[in-house]
Parts: structure tokens; C-alpha cells; sequence
């Protein structure tokens, strides 16, 4: 086990729709335990019964419509807030810990303040998390072999995949490779080393399976029980 904090959450909210941390954070947020959370609230404008709520979410595919809250009460509920003061706001989750879909992202809301205006606040949230630093805690960590390596990688690729569909294809690219593990890039470069040593052809047919799996994924290929990427089918 080892210890990870961040700042998962750093802006400002301005209304009371629910905000969300990104990808790149629920990368660790997905590996911890359990959490412990800390908001730091300043800049409260428009706050007479302002306040703040952050909740814990877990999800088995990280598509939007799939989340839903971990535990029964948010970390942090309706704790008030204070026009013109700073507020440390502190919760986290119960022992025994509840297990969790794959993953995690925390919500931000703020809850009422003045109906005639809107209000704002600059929320920071503080994360730390007791992570696992192999699948049973009961034996050391040790390499996992190439082929545990591949399909690990293969489980989080298909996740990253579903997070980021509808960007752009070198948006898409740049955030898949930010957000993997260490462990799924070097998954990633190695294949990328062997695709460099085949001829073209090969390489090119490994290129456009490579598309159309991620069009089938993003369920662009199949449209009203018509395939149209050479045939294939979900």
C-alpha cells in the first residue's frame, strides 16, 4: 500500500449545476481504497445559505449516463458557506469501505445562496488515498508478465476509449496516452516498436483493424442494425 494525494479540483463554480473532475484525475482516484476529502472555499459571492456538497461517484463503463453515487450520503453534505470568508471543509469514507466500479470521479455542487442572484465560489478539493500497489494485498508486488501486462492495458485502453469519444482523433490520441498508466504505455510504445519492423502492408492492415475496433466501440460503425465498417458487427 501507498500513500497519494492531489488537488483533484481546482476553479471556480458559478450557478448550482453539479461540475466534475476529469479524466486524469480519476486515474488515481480509481486506484485508492479509500478517500479522504478536504474543500477549501473562498470568493464566495452572492452566499446567504450558500452551500457546498461533494460526493463521491463510481461507474463500470464511464459513460454519462452510467454514474451513479458510491455511498449513501456524500462525503460532503450541505456544509455552509460564508460570503467573504474562507471554509475548510473536511469528509471522507466510512470503514468498512464500499467496493467500487471502475471508475471514480468526484461531484461539485453548490446547493441554494441567494435566489435573485447567481452565486459563485472558488472551490478547491484535496484528495488523499491509501492505494493498492498490487491486486492481493495478502502477496508482495511482483512484474506481471507480458501477457497480464497486455490484458490489463487492453481493459483500461477500452475504458479510455469510452471517456473519449466524440473528441477529436490527435485531441483523442494526446489524452488516451496522458491518461494510461505507466504500465499501458509501455504496453502501448512496445507495440509500437513491433509495428515499425513490419512492411507497410502489414502495417497498414494493423492500422485500419485498429480504426474500425475503435469506430465499433464508439458505435459508429452499426446504425440501426446496419454495419457499414467492411462488415463487421458489435
Amino acid at each position: 500500500m501507498k500513500d497519494a494525494t492531489l488537488v483533484a479540483f481546482d476553479d471556480y463554480i458559478v450557478g448550482t449545476e453539479s461540475r466534475y473532475t476529469g479524466i486524469l484525475e480519476g486515474r488515481v482516484l480509481e486506484r485508492a481504497d479509500q478517500l479522504a476529502l478536504h474543500a477549501v472555499v473562498d470568493d464566495v459571492k452572492f452566499g446567504r445559505g450558500l452551500s457546498l456538497t461533494v460526493a463521491i461517484e463510481h461507474s463500470s463503463s464511464g459513460a454519462p449516463e452510467r454514474w451513479q453515487r458510491k455511498n449513501e450520503s456524500p462525503e460532503i453534505f450541505r456544509r455552509p458557506l460564508v460570503a467573504g470568508e474562507t471554509t475548510s471543509l473536511y469528509g471522507g469514507e466510512q470503514i468498512p469501505v464500499r467496493p467500487r466500479h471502475r471508475h471514480v470521479r468526484l461531484r461539485i455542487r453548490l446547493v441554494g445562496g441567494d435566489k435573485r442572484q447567481t452565486p459563485s465560489a472558488h472551490v478547491v478539493v484535496h484528495v488523499a488515498g491509501r492505494i493498492r500497489t498490487s491486486r492481493d494485498p495478502r502477496t508482495p508486488d511482483k512484474p506481471a508478465s507480458e501477457h497480464g501486462n497486455s490484458e490489463l492495458a487492453l481493459r483500461e485502453l477500452r475504458g479510455l476509449v469510452t471517456m473519449t469519444s466524440g473528441l477529436g482523433p490527435d485531441e483523442r490520441r494526446d489524452l488516451v496516452l496522458a491518461s494510461a498508466t505507466p504500465e499501458t504505455r509501455a504496453v502501448i510504445m512496445a507495440a509500437a516498436a513491433k509495428m515499425t519492423s513490419l512492411d507497410r502492408n502489414t502495417a497498414d492492415r494493423l492500422r485500419s483493424l485498429a480504426t474500425r475496433v475503435l469506430a465499433v466501440l464508439d458505435n459508429q460503425c452499426c446504425a440501426d442494425g446496419t454495419c457499414v465498417c467492411d462488415g463487421m458487427k458489435k
